[in-house]
């Protein structure tokens, strides 16, 4: 395994791929967002927008989650930070496809868009009920995460919980991760400690035995649906549930651990907050990974050309393109 801090990422942002069959299609990779809807909306009116009939360039959008919590104060920078109002406004009409870029595009020619879930969402979609159900959105007690606020969350409500768009929608919509043409996308990376553990708790078999980092053995039965099945269970977890790695209830354990590193208790932190430099470790359950969470200043690997390639893509102003075997990183164009 190479040391990410001293492995070369990116050389000018672009590395070149082996393991790629040539015709692979072009994915767009957008992570951690943060509100970050002003650059978001001009690169995929750009991207997607201008292309003439049959001749769409991609054949997905694949955001990594965290559409909310900024660090900045959207009032001192409007032109890199939407209000949280406008960043739910604008998600809903990615997810309603009623954005304008969808009609500038045969719907058959509209490339799919994958929305994964982030750490910094599902405090939102936890909170979202409608009126009767509670006055005002308290603080979840599973899910609480820094940047999470009641005004936030009310806001949250009257865009979606009072207009009808409740569990089902988001269920429905957003993904813990995310298998496209050998590799998975996920919010904060698939840590093999973490799969291991999910595996010792729980009654489903994934036929793991001694595989390496060269030549990884395939499970019968891939982790990723034992993770979406912990997501669509999102609201039956007792708190306790969340917090260790030793807790009866596998989904819970898949689902929503916080490691040590992130201020939760468990020894390594699941899909929505494994941390890159303390938590992650590449799985041979898994092979390549493509994830953030972890904000770095330039792109980071692990296990560069081998089965097991995951890469953190989390550099601030950035979104990655993956084609053709080869993986690049570009610059959001000023607004």
């Amino acid at each position: 395994m190479e040391n990410p801090d001293t492995t070369p990422a990116f050389e000018a942002y672009h590395v070149e791929r082996f393991c790629l069959a040539r015709a692979t299609p072009r994915r767009l990779i957008i992570p951690d967002i943060h509100q970050n809807i002003p650059a978001l909306d001009k690169l995929l009116t750009e991207k997607l927008a201008p292309f003439p009939k049959n001749s769409s360039p991609f054949q997905e959008v694949i955001f990594l989650g965290d559409w909310f919590d900024t660090h900045l104060r959207p009032s001192s920078a409007p032109s890199q930070v939407a209000s949280f109002k406008e960043t739910c406004l604008f998600l809903k009409s990615l997810l309603t496809r009623t954005h304008p870029l969808f009609s500038s595009l045969p719907s058959e020619e509209t490339p799919s868009f994958v929305f994964i879930l982030g750490n910094h969402d599902l405090p939102y979609i936890y909170a979202n009920k409608p009126r009767s159900f509670q006055r005002k959105p308290s603080v979840p007690p599973l899910y609480s995460c820094s940047g999470f606020s009641r005004n936030k969350a009310s806001a949250f409500c009257k865009v979606f919980a009072e207009n009808g768009l409740l569990d089902d929608f988001f269920l429905s919509h957003f993904v813990i991760a995310h298998a496209s043409e050998g590799w998975t996308f996920s919010h904060a990376g698939l840590s093999h400690p973490h799969l291991l553990a999910c595996m010792r708790d729980s009654s489903t078999s994934y036929s793991y035995s001694t595989p390496t980092r060269s030549s990884p053995k395939n499970p019968t039965l891939s982790p990723l649906p034992h993770l979406q099945l912990a997501w669509k269970g999102f609201r039956t977890f007792r708190p306790s549930l969340c917090e260790s790695l030793h807790d009866p209830d596998p989904l819970a354990l898949a689902f929503a651990a916080c490691g040590r590193s992130r201020g939760g208790l468990s020894p390594c932190g699941g899909p929505l907050w494994c941390d890159w430099h303390q938590d992650f470790k590449p799985s041979p359950l898994i092979g390549k990974q493509i994830f953030g969470h972890t904000e770095v200043s330039s792109p980071q690997v692990l296990d560069l050309h081998l089965p097991t390639e995951s890469w953190n893509i989390d550099v601030p102003h950035h979104y990655a393109i993956l084609s053709e075997g080869n993986l690049s990183l570009h610059h959001f164009a000023q607004v």
